[in-house]
């Protein structure tokens, strides 16, 4: 009798401790999916700001791509012919942040008395080279716009005196590209708003000298066009439109003597979600740190998982209840059992309502207990599924069944916890579903399991969501060709696998010609449809090894791949000219674009990375343009000048 009754008193609290874990399996579960879905709204804002910040750098750097060419188009140019080119740049519109655009010259010591003389003839009375003292290199700023109160104090600087401003120097002659200084205190900062700046230098070399080396492009130095950033006037206007979320930008590491910018919208408003993004410009690293902040985590928030949680420990001691209430007396047996069963009716809906499938099964003879739920996600009538394990494990994808049959054995060890996997199981339709499979074993007083309960939870529909989200950053919405982050990827990952194969691989930046003519005069529906159009011709030339990639507006990048010799590459060029050139039609317009094409190689002598070989096959395509477009170009240093 005594054993009758202790046994009643462990089914009993076994009862208790089954339906709390079902409890907590179910907020459990919901609670993941509601942050996983938090996240992945929180990182779409993070890289629309990272794409915003690259592509605004880079119109800065055509900027200065432009200066150069008016600089090489002229053999002296004035402070006034300086001063109306800047001006006609309108920087203040259309490059919002430059705190100005300027040009200084390398010189000799012997060179610094003449200059100081023709300068003051210029206008600028009290010009000085400074700081003073004796160097084996010189430079001078002699003309900066627009030359406000701030831009005056820099007249005459000798920025090759300062090691941080040097160091950016050299690397931009070495080069012949675009470079960024590391974070400097300007000279323009005459106030008390000190801000962090920046400046960004492209080499003027002499036209006449051979570009072909380093020592070469080190000989033909005569100056540099340079723009210089306040990195708070830069980023507010840059994140105005884009983004409410508090962010760091740090230059290099995270560190506070790096900071170079730290916004101040909801600063103190700080969701509990982060993240950091590194950025390549100019040829350093940039780490922005973001944060997500209440009002956005709230957008988000819901209390779903905590209902489940509270709906599932009532109805889990209300049972206890009954079953306590129907052990200690058994005067009232057929109303108990009444109420019993309205509350298993109770706890059935409950469990129903979750649109879980429970299974309950018995290790040592294998026969397991499959709720109707778990048959329906399934597609199967109750009467189709058995009650043998094979029933489920015949059904697990192939390639997932061992790992799965691993975490199922380390919990039964005593090594896990819980049991959980995700894992595919097959329908009866064919097709298979995403499936969450969590449980818990009940063990015996030798430590063998005797009963594992568990849920399947269907999450086809949140793994859709979440591989939709992971496609939507990294593709274009309108192609759907990948967009300029996972081009990063696919490019970093090509080169990897042409160097190791002795191959070459090619980069092809297109830039349409008349676009923007196909825009103004048919309107933007139009010009979508140009894109698309483009967009398959490109696909329909390319191998199925190649990348097209769109990176922004008429841009679009493609990586041929497993070249033996450039030479392979002309057919398919001039094929690409011929394609992209064809007329489309639209609404019964006859519309016309073509493509200038820059075209650069990898492996090259040195070391690069990917930003830097797709700025090369840019520059390549900046020349094609000024030669008369619809024509591609390779490559070549004298490309940036």
């Amino acid at each position: 009798m005594y054993k009758f009754i202790l046994d009643r008193k462990l089914t009993i609290n076994s009862l208790l401790i089954i339906f709390l874990s079902i409890s907590y399996f179910a907020w459990s579960i919901t609670q993941n999916y509601y942050n996983l879905r938090s996240e992945n709204f929180f990182k779409s804002h993070v890289y629309k700001v990272t794409e915003n910040i690259e592509k605004r750098m880079l119109v800065y750097e055509n900027a200065l791509r432009s200066g150069v060419a008016f600089y090489q188009s002229s053999q002296n140019i004035t402070r006034e012919e300086w001063k109306e080119f800047v001006e006609n740049l309108q920087i203040k519109k259309f490059y919002p942040g430059i705190q100005g655009l300027g040009i200084t010259l390398m010189l000799k010591g012997e060179e610094i008395k003449p200059l100081e003389s023709l300068m003051q003839d210029e206008g600028y009375i009290d010009f000085k080279l400074n700081p003073e003292g004796k160097r084996e290199q010189y430079s001078a700023i002699i003309y900066l716009e627009p030359l406000d109160k701030r831009n005056m104090a820099a007249i005459g600087y000798d920025m090759f005196s300062q090691s941080t401003r040097r160091q950016a120097m050299e690397l931009a002659r070495d080069s012949g590209l675009p470079t960024i200084s590391s974070r400097v205190t300007l000279v323009q900062e005459i106030d008390s708003n000190v801000q962090a700046g920046v400046l960004m230098y492209l080499p003027l070399y002499k036209k006449s000298l051979s570009l072909n080396s380093i020592k070469d492009r080190r000989t033909a130095l005569i100056g540099y066009i340079y723009s210089v950033f306040r990195m708070g006037d830069l980023m507010t206007p840059a994140l105005a439109k884009e983004t409410t979320i508090p962010l760091e930008l740090y230059d290099g590491e995270i560190l506070e003597k790096n900071l170079l910018f730290k916004s101040s919208n909801e600063f103190l408003n700080r969701g509990k979600r982060t993240i950091v993004q590194v950025l390549e410009i100019g040829g350093r690293k940039w780490s922005m740190h973001a944060y997500s902040t209440q009002k956005l985590d709230k957008q988000m928030e819901t209390y779903i998982p905590s209902i489940l949680a509270v709906l599932g420990i009532v109805v889990s001691f209300l049972i206890y209840i009954v079953f306590l209430i129907s052990f200690n007396s058994r005067k009232s047996l057929s109303q108990r059992t009444k109420e019993l069963e309205d509350e298993k009716i109770r706890f059935s809906l409950a469990i129903e309502s979750t649109q879980d499938g429970l299974w309950d099964w018995n290790p040592i003879t294998n026969k397991v207990f499959f709720s109707n739920n778990w048959k329906k996600m399934l597609g199967y009538e109750a009467q189709d599924i058995g009650n043998d394990i094979s029933e489920w494990a015949d059904r697990v994808h192939p390639d997932e069944l061992e790992a799965t049959m691993e975490q199922i054995k380390a919990h039964l060890n005593g090594d896990t916890e819980f049991y959980e996997s995700t894992h595919r199981v097959l329908c009866k339709n064919g097709e298979y579903k995403y499936i969450l499979d969590r449980g818990k074993a009940v063990f015996d007083n030798s430590g063998n399991a005797i009963r594992v309960v568990g849920f399947h939870t269907d999450i086809t529909a949140q793994k859709k969501y979440q591989d939709k989200l992971e496609h939507t950053a990294k593709h274009d919405s309108l192609t759907k060709l990948p967009n300029r982050f996972l081009l990063s990827e696919l490019l970093t990952h090509a080169m990897h696998v042409v160097k190791r194969n002795d191959k070459q691989l090619a980069v092809l930046f297109i830039d349409l010609d008349g676009f923007k003519e196909v825009n103004d005069t048919y309107g933007h529906d139009a010009g979508d449809e140009v894109l698309s159009i483009v967009a398959s011709r490109m696909n329909a030339i390319v191998r199925q090894s190649d990348i097209v990639s769109r990176i922004g507006g008429d841009e679009f990048v493609i990586v041929m791949t497993d070249l033996n010799k450039s030479e392979e590459l002309i057919p398919l060029l001039q094929r690409f000219l011929n394609d992209l050139s064809s007329d489309i039609k639209y609404n019964q317009h006859s519309m016309n674009v073509s493509a200038s094409i820059g075209v650069s190689f990898y492996p090259q002598s040195i070391d690069i990375g990917n930003e830097v070989l797709i700025r090369q096959a840019d520059q390549a395509m900046y020349c094609a343009k000024k030669a008369g477009k619809n024509q591609y170009q390779f490559f070549n240093i004298e490309d940036s000048m």
